[in-house]
């Protein structure tokens, strides 16, 4: 089980998020804090990236107020670590947030986040995969809570097999 320092930016945040910490499984030891960790600017020239702060240690995870930096992403992760950007207005959402962490802990255990819709397969049993495959077909987003906590629960049981194999 990874253990990590899950690092909010101020109180405020934390506060904001906390009632939906929940939904990361325990299989993520996380010890809350508040404040900046050290923290690396690796790719300056990349508009997705420029002033994205990233944890420059492994076993820490940031979550930082993104409102007013230029940079496009939303979130990620190197080996162990990871940054979580959360505009203003995602502060009412801390489901989403919370997700976002999931997703971002997920890629730095080496899991493959990105890959909900390539991998309906694999994740959806089959009458999950024909609902999925309704609601794709109906050009509506699968990119939902409730999609991705079911294909990130699969992910993280996956890393947990993949951990003890």
């Amino acid at each position: 089980m990874p253990e990590l320092d899950l690092y909010f930016e101020s109180n405020t945040l934390l506060r904001a998020v906390a009632p939906m910490l929940g939904i990361v499984p325990a299989f993520f030891r996380l010890a809350v804090r508040t404040g900046k960790p050290k923290t690396a600017y690796y790719w300056p020239d990349d508009p997705n990236w420029s002033d994205f702060p990233f944890p420059a240690h492994d076993g820490v995870v940031y979550v930082f107020c993104g409102d007013g930096l230029a940079s496009r992403a939303a979130g990620g992760a190197l080996h162990l670590r990871a940054a979580v950007k959360v505009m203003k207005g995602e502060r009412a959402s801390p489901e989403l947030v919370a997700l976002r962490i999931w997703h971002e802990l997920l890629h730095a255990v080496g899991q493959p986040a990105d890959d909900m819709i390539p991998r309906a397969e694999e994740w959806l049993p089959p009458e999950g995969l024909a609902a999925f495959r309704a609601e794709r077909a109906r050009r509506r987003s699968v990119d939902t809570n409730y999609w991705q906590q079911q294909f990130y629960h699969w992910l993280t049981v996956r890393a947990i097999r993949e951990e003890t194999a």
